[in-house]
């Protein structure tokens, strides 16, 4: 029998009857999601600071978790095992307190009921670690065994003592979009924690630690990071941070969400909606249905029941309402005010804040190009606004030289034309996706592309995979050497010249997918030519210089396709001086 001081020693204890009875039946185990989420929550409870997911045809055939955490020793391995043992609590009064996942104890047994389960393991303290096997809650065997310091936890044959169970697992597609998203959830929670991802011995996911921005861009692309908007209060009652997509960057489709409180993830419809509220008093009825956002609540754990759902993704709030009014109105004044702080310019019924940036930039950098501050705008026949640039504009303008008498001012994409009679905002983002959208469309020409010296591995999500397939024949076209590689993957060889060094293909390709995605009503190949040449330009523009604007400007002119894109935004539309004489106040002489 072990000593009181064994016992005092040891982490992982049976709880006492009533105790048990109070906790909400334990772990289901309802698919291999279920037991990724229990076992990558237990590595992050054992201090670990790099966690490996390795699963096989979407965790139906093996899982296995590592991590170098604290370990544990032969006695807490096998208490593990047990039912109703756990490190996290002792007494009632705990249960109200719970701020860790879960250290060992409480998923094991039940994944050890339907599974054969292994658990490698070794504390820092021992030279040995010990080997525990159980299949279909029976102990096999128990054994030394050599690790370093951690715990690796191998799963197989899930389900195999409930064939009936078994029956109702999906595809292992569908398997793994649920074991991925268990995995996202978890890596979200823990950006300081380096996490990987490894299915069918492809690497889907190597994350490093690092900040949650850098997080969210690792798992997301390098598309999301210039649209997040950080957003961090403390309140008497709870403390908000993380980040929501730009009001002016979310769209109307569905997109993924995550909310935290106390680190765990939870689903809420009632809090959802608070931000939805928020979104929607901004964008009326282009409010997006579900807009991307990663979000922590903080609060006391006594005032948050997390136990009212086996899985634990509900929770119950003591202050429901006073939470929402706190998540809404935090949330709306910082998408207030990044809206009014916004550099997306150009966009329909935009054009004073276009200008008002146009002005702004002048007057704390003068550009030599532009004529002297002191030359008066000239006077121009009053245009509609949405008037595009007419054909005439290169009034008596030799081909070989289009604009003779023309300051260009540039910030971002955008360009301030000033003409002899008149002066013009460009949006050179919007000309280049058209100027490559006609090159798709009438097949003239091909896009030079460039070897890379190492292949780079395009891995994408699930619900991206079909929609390349689909656009694969246009980005070959556009220049990008491509092929399948496994089944989320594509293997890059060579891309257009003009983006080499600036951007990866996957930021490339992730683009098209967001704009193949939001444009309707099409066919495929139309919409796949729309989407590339969008990413085109957007990408395209980044490394856009006054020289090549010029070249631009001569196409636009020659071209009456160039009036607009595809769907009909304009590229060019006038500036008058009155509108200048508005923004500054000063009234008309």
């Amino acid at each position: 029998m072990a000593s009181k001081k064994d016992a005092a020693r040891h982490q992982i204890r049976l709880l006492p009857e009533p105790l048990a009875n109070q906790i909400a039946a334990g772990e289901v185990i309802l698919r291999p999601a279920s037991v990724v989420k229990e076992l990558l929550e237990n590595a992050v409870d054992a201090q670990a600071r790099h966690i490996t997911l390795r699963i096989e045809e979407g965790g139906k055939k093996f899982i296995q978790v590592s991590d170098d955490g604290i370990g544990m020793d032969e006695v807490d391995a096998r208490m593990s095992l047990e039912r109703h043992a756990t490190s996290k609590i002792q007494s009632t009064e705990d249960l109200w307190n719970i701020r860790t996942m879960g250290f060992r104890g409480e998923a094991l047994p039940s994944i050890a009921a339907v599974a054969r389960i292994e658990i490698v393991t070794r504390t820092r303290e021992q030279t040995t670690g010990t080997r525990v096997v159980v299949e279909g809650g029976e102990l096999v065997r128990q054994e030394p065994a050599a690790r370093e310091p951690g715990t690796t936890v191998t799963v197989t044959h899930l389900f195999y003592y409930t064939p009936a169970r078994k029956k109702f697992l999906k595809s292992d597609h569908t398997e793994f979009n649920h074991v991925q998203e268990a995995f996202i959830r978890v890596a979200l929670a823990h950006p300081d924690i380096a996490f990987s991802l490894i299915h069918n011995d492809e690497e889907i996911y190597h994350l490093l630690s690092g900040t949650l921005r850098q997080r969210i861009v690792q798992l997301f692309g390098n598309r999301w990071e210039a649209h997040l908007v950080e957003i961090q209060e403390e309140s008497p009652f709870g403390n908000l941070s993380g980040y929501l997509m730009h009001p002016r960057a979310a769209v109307t489709r569905r997109t993924r969400n995550y909310l935290f409180v106390n680190r765990r993830f939870v689903r809420h419809p009632h809090l959802s909606y608070a931000i939805r509220k928020a979104y929607a008093e901004l964008a009326g009825k282009e409010s997006p249905a579900s807009p991307f956002y990663v979000l922590f609540i903080d609060v006391p754990p006594d005032t948050v029941d997390v136990n009212i759902h086996p899985s634990k993704t509900e929770v119950k709030f003591h202050n429901e309402n006073t939470l929402f009014s706190f998540l809404y109105s935090t949330a709306r004044q910082r998408l207030a005010t990044a809206a009014l702080g916004s550099q997306l310019l150009f966009e329909e019924g935009d054009l004073q804040r276009a200008i008002e940036q146009v002005i702004s930039e002048r007057a704390t950098h003068p550009p030599a190009a532009v004529e002297s501050e002191s030359a008066a705008l000239p006077a121009v026949e009053e245009t509609p606004p949405t008037e595009a640039l007419p054909l005439e504009e290169a009034e008596a303008t030799p081909a070989a030289s289009p604009t003779p008498a023309m300051s260009l001012f540039l910030i971002e994409g955008i360009g301030l034309v000033k003409l002899k009679n008149r002066t013009l905002l460009v949006d050179f983002q919007r000309a280049l996706e058209q100027q490559f959208f006609l090159m798709l469309t009438d097949e003239e020409g091909s896009v030079p592309s460039q070897q890379l010296l190492v292949p780079e591995f395009v891995n994408l999500l699930p619900e991206e995979m079909p929609v390349v397939q689909t656009m694969l024949p246009v980005l070959r076209a556009a220049g990008f050497d491509m092929d399948e590689f496994g089944d989320l993957s594509f293997v890059l060889h060579a891309l257009p010249a003009a983006l080499h060094g600036r951007v990866s293909g996957l930021d490339f390709v992730r683009s098209a997918v967001t704009a193949f995605e939001e444009i309707q009503a099409l066919d495929d190949a139309e919409r796949a030519r729309r989407a590339v040449a969008h990413a085109w330009g957007r990408h395209r523009v980044a490394a856009f210089d006054a020289e090549q604007a010029e070249e631009l400007l001569a196409a636009i002119w020659s071209d009456p396709r160039m009036a607009a894109t595809a769907d009909g935004r304009s590229i060019s539309r006038p500036l008058h001086p009155k509108d200048l004489r508005l923004l500054l106040d000063r009234p008309h002489h």
